[in-house]
């Protein structure tokens, strides 16, 4: 039974995207994965400051994070003791090139074809980076494709722990977001990432990957 339950209304989704101001971007960019629609979604919340229906939730997710992706050279020699083929570095060097392309992809055109949306204030890769980050750290897939397509975000949701599988805590029913404390929790600590789920960023990008589970009853 669900401890949780919340509407769709409540949730970040691509769908809920589509019927914002975004809605022409996405039309014109119709092959953006479910992970960038929710990345350009909180970017422009983000922008929106305070008028924002999403403020205190943009307001509660942290202006940097603590895995790989943000370290300077650096922590990055530190962590890897300098190891120029550490998996972690080489990894993490292929994910940042990867949204770099992103970047320089799309946003040159959004901010030439929507000037009045996007800026490059609001809009830098620092903030597609932190977008993106928030997005592979927070986000949960849907089970099934008929409710919703794709991944989503919900602010409830944070407050759980994140497992996919059949065992998941997630559950999507008819009448909205279904959260319990079924099954496993797991937990991954891979050198120096630390975050929850299965997506490429809470997969260990490095050695000396620890799971730790035990069952968590509601």
């Amino acid at each position: 039974e669900p401890l949780v339950v919340v509407p769709h209304r409540l949730i970040l989704s691509p769908e809920y995207a589509a019927r914002t101001e975004l809605a022409p971007v996405l039309q014109a960019f119709p092959n953006l994965t479910s992970h960038q629609t929710l990345a350009l979604l909180l970017m422009q919340e983000s922008a929106k400051g305070s008028s924002s229906e999403w403020y205190p939730y943009v307001c509660a997710l942290p202006r940097s994070y603590d895995f790989s992706l943000w370290w300077s050279k650096g922590r990055m020699d530190k962590e890897t003791q300098g190891q120029k083929n550490s998996s972690l570095a080489l990894r993490t060097e292929g994910t940042k090139k990867t949204l770099i392309h992103q970047y320089n992809k799309m946003f040159p055109l959004l901010m030439r074809e929507f000037p009045a949306m996007f800026n490059k204030h609001d809009h830098s890769f620092r903030k597609w980076l932190w977008a993106s980050s928030a997005v592979y750290s927070r986000n949960w897939g849907s089970p099934d494709k008929d409710i919703i397509r794709g991944n989503v975000m919900a602010p409830v949701a944070d407050m759980f722990n994140h497992h996919m599988g059949d065992r998941g805590t997630v559950r999507f029913v008819a009448a909205g977001w279904g959260e319990c404390f079924e099954g496993c929790q797991e937990k991954f600590e891979c050198d120096g990432m630390y975050s929850w789920g299965s997506s490429q960023h809470t997969k260990c990008m490095g050695q000396r990957c620890v799971e730790k589970c035990g069952p968590k009853k509601a």
